[in-house]
């Protein structure tokens, strides 16, 4: 029964990661330079309220937190490097 219940809980963790992910990189071209593969940006913004743990919250003044270790593993996968910034859930979406 845990075990089912960890796998979702671990792919809803994901999906929520990854599209904090693709919905952060967008905006000025002249602000995030591309890296040359396939445009792919060198640096994605990454933007999330950080008060829901163990998926991200602080600890000793530095975020951390499971959504925060899968996007930034995507993201270096990708080749870039991630900025994070937290703020109110109800900031989010017009950041």
């Amino acid at each position: 029964m845990l075990g089912k219940k960890l796998k979702i809980l671990l792919a809803v963790g994901a999906a929520s990661a990854v599209m904090l992910a693709a919905g952060c990189g967008g905006g000025d071209s002249k602000s995030s330079s591309a890296s040359g593969k396939g445009g792919i940006p060198a640096v994605i913004r990454v933007g999330s309220e950080t008060t829901f743990p163990p998926f991200e919250f602080t600890e000793n003044d530095k975020y951390v937190g499971f959504d925060l270790d899968l996007a930034d593993a995507i993201i270096k996968q990708m080749g870039s490097k991630m900025e994070f910034k937290s703020m109110g859930f109800d900031a989010l979406i017009p950041a």
